[in-house]
């Protein structure tokens, strides 16, 4: 009797189980038609180092996605959040830098259109440290936004996963 009953309840325990999957999850989140994800190049940075970020913007569904677009600066939003102690409720945004509001107000921008084929992808590279002023030492919190029409008619906006750089102390 004893052991029907652990028998039994090994049975309960691995129903609940998930299967496991060979295939990894893409990265980032998805919304609508789009799946958006942001990588560092590293995590820890020195002062002098150039903080590298990647985007990637992902078409999910089995159509064309026609995008207008400019500089990819223009093209997002993104949360640059300054380091705070954990027990502050609210971080503050880095500001830009001077080449960052020369990139993201230019006074003129011309848009092109983009047809995004299936599975097609956006890749941008953004120098981080050279469009924010990231002044003092710390983790730094990152997520993009994109904002862009629907195919159906209604507006999507995907954020990005969140990543964490840190800037160490100058030596």
């Amino acid at each position: 009797m004893v052991r029907m009953i652990s028998v039994l309840f090994l049975c309960v325990i691995l129903q609940g189980q998930e299967p496991l999957t060979t295939e990894a999850p893409l990265p980032g989140r998805q919304t609508g038609p789009f799946r958006f994800s942001i990588s560092a190049d590293k995590t820890s940075y020195q002062p002098e180092d150039t903080i590298m970020v990647t985007s990637v913007l992902r078409n999910e569904t089995d159509h064309n996605l026609s995008l207008s677009m400019s500089d990819p600066f223009m093209f997002y939003v993104i949360d640059v959040m300054l380091p705070a102690p954990a027990w502050l409720p609210f971080r503050s945004r880095a500001i830009f830098s001077e080449e960052g509001q020369r990139r993201k107000y230019p006074g003129f921008a011309s848009f092109t259109g983009h047809v995004l084929k299936p599975g097609g992808e956006f890749v941008d590279k953004f120098e981080l440290n050279k469009l924010y002023t990231m002044p003092v030492p710390g983790d730094y919190h990152i997520v993009f936004h994109f904002h862009a029409p629907d195919y159906v008619g209604k507006d999507v906006n995907v954020i990005s996963n969140e990543i964490v750089v840190t800037l160490s102390e100058k030596k």
